[in-house]
């Protein structure tokens, strides 16, 4: 009766199972990556670039160390499974501009999340250097000043 809802699960019987036939090996991850390329992207790429968008912006505003460890380390998650996910490409030999442009997306990601972990104060004065370069126009200065008001709220407990 389970054979014809789950088929998978009726070939994997106890007896067959062995180390080298494991369904989660190398080759089958490998295979799997390649096959949903498309979506496994369209999901690493936002997530990498908000996530690292957001490790910025923690250290730029100064939040706490606890604060930008999590998001920091969520990103280099992304950004190390994409590096996989283009290995994978690599490995089938598949050399092309999109892997490579995937593959400098996530180098420069795990880059700015490290620089994040080791050494926030150095990177929260470039921030604020390029946001105080950047924020000549009016409108960038407002932001800049709603964002330095919100820094100084304090949670109501």
């Amino acid at each position: 009766m389970l054979d014809f809802v789950f088929p998978v699960l009726a070939r994997l019987d106890a007896p067959s199972l062995a180390s080298s036939d494991l369904a989660l090996n190398m080759a089958n991850v490998a295979e799997f990556s390649r096959q949903h390329c498309i979506g496994i992207c369209a999901l690493l790429v936002p997530a990498n670039m908000i996530s690292t968008f957001q490790t910025l912006v923690l250290s730029g505003l100064q939040r706490p160390r606890w604060q930008m460890y999590w998001i920091a380390a969520l990103s280099a998650l992304y950004a190390t499974l994409m590096v996989l996910h283009v290995v994978t490409w690599f490995v089938a030999g598949v050399v092309m501009v999109p892997t490579f442009v995937l593959l400098g997306l996530a180098l420069v990601c795990l880059g700015l999340n490290g620089w994040a972990i080791a050494a926030p104060q150095s990177q929260s004065r470039m921030i604020r250097s390029l946001v105080s370069w950047v924020g000549h126009t009016a409108p960038i200065r407002a932001l800049i000043r709603r964002f330095q008001q919100w820094n100084q709220l304090t949670p109501q407990i």
